[in-house]
């Protein structure tokens, strides 16, 4: 027969467990270099191997030096499993163990409820991550393209439940090319053809 110094002992041993998953999402990953190195959440568990069922999809993939694309994570096509965490960042494609993230990321929106920019490696709003421990059908946020050209990748964790996650789940391939977009270089534009129609317009 269970004593009830027994019983009670359980009790805050379940309890406690319970705290620790609550608070473990809750507040969405710490951007710890060791977090935003491994992506492996503090869980006392390891990744999973079998194949995600999650997906970072991307709007498009190819942009120009500074462009917004938009990105979704969510379960794929035929999958209907939610989600409670997750935490993204960018990374260059040819360097992906290089202790950086690549590229900011933006919250729209809709989306500031649950998800929010932490600064990995010290680099401000380098990558997102959840804010509540609530299941997720899906999320969308925007990824604004570094300056320099190249070839990109989104590199994410998923966390099903507080041992069951995914990581290094890797969207596809942004090719950042051409000249980078600017409002001053429209405006620009804009004051030039002006000109031109006044102009005209004298003659």
């Amino acid at each position: 027969m269970i004593s009830l110094k027994s019983t009670l002992l359980i009790a805050t041993l379940v309890i406690f467990y319970n705290t620790v998953e609550i608070h473990s999402y809750s507040s969405g990953a710490p951007a710890t270099d060791e977090l935003c190195e491994s992506m492996k959440p503090q869980h006392g568990a390891d990744p999973q191997t079998s194949p995600s069922p999650y997906a970072i999809l991307l709007s498009q993939d190819t942009v120009n030096p500074g462009q917004k694309i938009r990105v979704t994570i969510k379960a794929k096509d035929g999958d209907s499993t939610d989600f409670l965490g997750f935490l993204i960042i960018g990374k260059r494609l040819s360097n992906l163990n290089e202790k950086a993230s690549k590229g900011t990321f933006i919250l729209e929106n809709e989306a500031s409820k649950n998800t929010k920019t932490t600064d990995c490696f010290g680099i401000t709003a380098s990558s997102i991550t959840h804010t509540n421990n609530q299941p997720k059908k899906e999320v969308t946020f925007e990824w604004q393209a570094p300056l320099q050209e190249g070839e990109y990748v989104l590199v994410g964790t998923v966390v099903k439940s507080f041992t069951v996650f995914w990581t290094q789940i890797k969207s596809a391939t942004i090719t950042v090319k051409g000249q980078r977009r600017s409002s001053s270089s429209s405006s620009s534009k804009r004051h030039h053809k002006s000109k031109s129609v006044k102009s005209q317009v004298l003659k």
